[in-house]
């Protein structure tokens, strides 16, 4: 669980230090005070990433320059922020994420530098933003993502076979985008390698969305709507249907794409073209659900995610920032017990009166950066 969170430098947050104590926490604030960048912070911290942006550099702390003109764009920032947790899961751990301009991302793990593979397995944690609805609707690859970041929360080791694809992926899209035209002879040692992370990529998001869709069969029959049903489904490419793949029959089939790839200048068969679609009531969720039904889903799929680390006894905390936005009363209390079984959950939102009534352990006021017990 999260314990403390020490930022420095961090979006509009004053410099903070906040302790925590286990069980459902609200945080409640207007719209621009902090709420949002509290949880993001401790995703920072645990995660080395931000749910919000792919680049460090936004999450910086920008003022206004006073010796500036009065151009709103005339902004002022600090060379970088810092952002610490101190997480007790199965032992205590200190997790920190620092970033600079002139240096860069750093990450320590209770004062020593860490691998990445060494700091996720230390604290699991769960993330949902309003922007996770794209991943419901938006590109393949945003629901790839969603999966393995299920396989690394479940399994760390996972990242590795990741990293290597994606390594090895990278060295073919360049020999295929050679002006020369590339080398027969090299796409096909390339291959040879992908073949063999290709399978373990496939085996591991198989295994996952298996899991998932049997926790996601448990939350369904506890959500009280009826005919609300969530289900995943899976295309891994190259395309084996039930067949469980090996690195020979991976690569075969690489191979006989070989000839549209040289024609194409791009790798066209493999797990960064993996198919996987969010179902709602058996088709695809951009076809059938309304906004407010987007939002319970994604929650759904959430409290999916932390019982398979709770299964795994990787017991997580869960970041749900403006739970209650595009959802009515009913849907919102239908879906909070469930993202409330685990030993610690913190929501964020802008609406006190919706939460009466629910089961929330520790109220928090946020205003112009800074947080303060109710």
């Amino acid at each position: 669980m999260i314990r403390s969170l020490e930022c420095r430098n961090l979006r509009a947050l004053d410099d903070t230090y906040w302790e925590l104590d286990d069980g459902a926490h609200l945080l409640l604030g207007g719209t621009g005070e902090g709420k949002t960048s509290l949880l993001e912070a401790i995703y920072l911290a645990t995660t080395t990433r931000s749910f919000k942006t792919s680049r460090l550099s936004d999450c910086v702390k920008r003022t206004i320059d006073p010796e500036a003109s009065n151009d709103p764009a005339a902004l002022a920032s600090t060379d970088g922020f810092f952002t610490g947790v101190e997480a007790e899961n199965a032992a205590r751990a200190r997790l920190e994420v620092a970033w600079s301009g002139a240096e860069g991302a750093s990450r320590r793990l209770n004062g020593d530098r860490s691998t990445l593979e060494e700091h996720l397995s230390q604290q699991p944690i769960l993330a949902f933003s309003v922007a996770d609805i794209e991943v419901l609707v938006g590109a393949p690859d945003l629901r790839r993502r969603l999966v393995d970041r299920i396989s690394v929360a479940l399994h760390p080791a996972s990242l590795s076979i990741l990293t290597r694809y994606r390594r090895t992926l990278d060295h073919k899209r360049a020999l295929l985008a050679q002006r020369t035209g590339p080398n027969r002879g090299a796409l096909r040692s390339f291959n040879e390698l992908l073949a063999d992370a290709s399978a373990a990529l496939i085996a591991r998001r198989r295994l996952s969305i298996d899991a998932l869709r049997t926790a996601l069969l448990a939350v369904n029959a506890e959500f009280p709507k009826t005919r609300f049903s969530v289900d995943v489904a899976y295309r891994s490419s190259p395309d084996f249907g039930d067949e469980e793949p090996d690195a020979a029959g991976v690569l075969n089939k690489l191979e006989q794409s070989l000839t549209h790839e040289l024609r194409t200048r791009r790798p066209q068969a493999g797990p960064h073209r993996d198919r996987i679609n969010v179902l709602f009531n058996g088709r695809p969720v951009a076809e059938t659900a309304s906004a407010g039904e987007l939002k319970a889903i994604g929650l759904l799929l959430l409290a999916a995610q932390a019982r398979l680390l709770q299964q795994a006894k990787r017991a997580c905390v869960l970041l749900v920032d403006d739970v209650d936005t595009e959802m009515d009363q009913a849907t919102l209390e239908a879906v909070w017990p469930l993202l409330n079984t685990g030993p610690q959950t913190l929501f964020s939102s802008n609406r006190e009166a919706v939460f009466e009534g629910l089961n929330v352990g520790c109220v928090w006021d946020v205003h112009q950066g800074a947080v303060k017990r109710r």
